[in-house]
């Protein structure tokens, strides 16, 4: 594959993982170059509460609006920093009651280390960590009350398909610890891209979160499977529109939503 393509293909994959619910992949941001994304997700769910012995507790509804900013910027031609902030405002009714919150609802700060980089594939290491954010009150809770912090395994291959078509597969696994009395987590996540028409995009993506069941005492302690898709179309050389649609599908101690999200991202 030459470099013009693979350079190409690196940009698209830079954007292929869903706002909100990973990072970028194993691809470094080129020197001093880097992308954001200004990001509307609104989520909705039949609220089914469960405790963590698995017993129903109430019924409801609850909405999110929630806004962020994904940046990452290239310090090196392996080595990307970034920052993704998140605001957020809830609406929720449990048996008969209301209740409302907004605010920060954490900040994470990444590093990424690219440790192979080939013609069509590269594999890294990323370190995370989640800055616990502030709200206006505790219910429903937006914001964690401690830290949680982060490696997580990253691999991309890209390969080319006929008719001047591309594509890619990115593979993503991660341990995030969390102080306090939450549980512990693994996070796995698979994403494919296909390129079918020039300044076009569809992506899908399976992810899943596992509580590793040593919370504390009234710690959260839960899983969830997410499967979304989204299509990213390119508005100008440097910027690029995403529209897609984010569905829980199973979990455990955790009410099922669906969310819809809207991205502009930048390249520079």
């Amino acid at each position: 594959m030459n470099r013009r393509f693979a350079s190409i293909l690196w940009c698209c994959l830079g954007l292929a993982l869903l706002p909100g619910l990973a990072q970028a992949g194993a691809w470094p941001q080129p020197e001093d170059g880097g992308q954001a994304s200004f990001t509307l997700n609104g989520y909705g769910a039949r609220l089914q509460g469960y405790n963590r012995f698995g017993q129903a507790v109430g019924v409801g509804r609850e909405r999110r609006l929630e806004g962020s900013v994904y940046w990452e910027h290239g310090v090196t031609n392996r080595l990307t920093f970034g920052l993704q902030p998140r605001l957020q405002a809830s609406w929720m009714t449990q048996d008969g009651r209301a209740s409302n919150n907004q605010g920060m609802a954490e900040a994470k700060v990444f590093a990424r280390y690219t440790i192979h980089r080939g013609d069509w594939d590269a594999a890294a290491i990323q370190l995370q960590t989640a800055l616990p954010g502030v709200a206006v009150r505790d219910q429903p809770r937006l914001a964690e009350a401690n830290a949680s912090y982060e490696i997580r395994a990253l691999y991309g291959r890209g390969f080319s398909l006929p008719r001047e078509m591309s594509g890619f597969v990115d593979l993503q696994a991660a341990f995030n610890y969390r102080a306090g009395v939450a549980s512990d987590e693994m996070l796995y996540a698979i994403t494919a891209g296909w390129r079918f028409y020039p300044g076009w995009m569809a992506l899908a993506q399976g992810s899943t979160t596992i509580g590793l069941r040593n919370a504390g005492p009234g710690g959260a302690d839960y899983a969830v499977r997410r499967v979304s898709v989204s299509m990213l179309v390119d508005l100008a050389a440097q910027w690029q529109l995403e529209v897609g649609y984010i569905k829980e599908v199973g979990g455990r101690h955790v009410s099922l939503g669906q969310s819809v999200i809207g991205a502009l991202w930048y390249r520079y």
